[in-house]
């Protein structure tokens, strides 16, 4: 008995060892109205360095790998999950945005966002963003966050948004960020 329980616990490890290349795929859209100019938000988009300036609980840091290519490694941070992934920015036209993760457990996600002015209030300009998050997670990341609904990652974004709308209006200094000590981690858990 006790070599069968050994043998399923190697099997198990093993298959966590194997690089995932089964993913869960879910597509997310939500629109909403910004009181800032497109300009500025694409502006802010478009700097992945400032990241974890606009989103200070949930993306560590930034750090960029190819100015050519708009490449960074970021480091994300959700609950008990740590995870570092590249991120490309692209745009493909003054109103649309690409972010692409080319690496990590979610590389294949994109967030692709269409940006369009209109009239917020009293002939002040702000912008509509329509935003499509077509989420691709391997499978053991998918176990992990298989409690995570449509409507959490819906209220994220929505969160995001109007933290890219509330930096972009009012831009703060670079800051200097300190490493934090190494971390160990296992399947995302880190102590």
């Amino acid at each position: 008995m006790q070599q069968y329980i050994i043998l399923v616990f190697l099997v198990f490890v093993g298959i966590l060892l194997i690089p995932a290349q089964v993913y869960a795929e879910r597509i997310i859209s939500i629109e909403k109205t910004l009181p800032t100019e497109r300009e500025k938000l694409v502006k802010i988009f478009s700097d992945l360095q400032v990241y974890p300036q606009v989103l200070p609980e949930n993306i560590q840091s930034s750090t960029i790998l190819s100015e050519e290519e708009n490449i960074s490694k970021m480091t994300f941070k959700f609950e008990f999950i740590t995870m570092d992934a590249d991120i490309k920015y692209q745009s493909t036209s003054p109103d649309k945005i690409i972010l692409e993760v080319v690496s990590g457990d979610l590389k294949g996600t994109t967030l692709t966002g269409i940006l369009t002015d209109v009239e917020y209030s009293q002939g002040r300009m702000g912008t509509s963003v329509k935003t499509d998050l077509d989420l691709k997670i391997s499978w053991y990341l998918s176990l992990l966050t298989s409690f995570v609904s449509d409507e959490n990652i819906e209220s994220m974004l929505h969160t995001s948004l109007n933290q890219f709308s509330i930096y972009a209006n009012n831009p703060q200094p670079a800051k200097t960020i300190e490493a934090e000590p190494e971390e160990s981690c296992f399947l995302f858990w880190c102590w």
